[in-house]
């Protein structure tokens, strides 16, 4: 094997182990995206429960009033 193809098998194998960390990275960024996504979807749930209850606790308040 002569100097530029050791050159360009090393450049190779420099470039496949940068691509898995930055596979791994995306998979961590994944992750933390869908845990950050499920959470804001409980919080937007609750929001609209308690939306729901306003709404019928002034439905109630306007029916005593009249």
């Amino acid at each position: 094997m002569n100097d530029i193809e050791k050159s360009l098998q090393d450049e190779n194998n420099k470039l496949k182990a940068e691509l898995f960390n930055l596979r791994e990275e995306l998979n961590k960024f994944r992750m933390d995206w869908e845990k950050v996504n499920r959470t804001n979807q409980d919080f937007t749930n609750r929001i609209k429960f308690l939306e729901g209850q306003i709404e019928a606790y002034q439905y109630c308040m306007n029916c005593r009033r009249y």
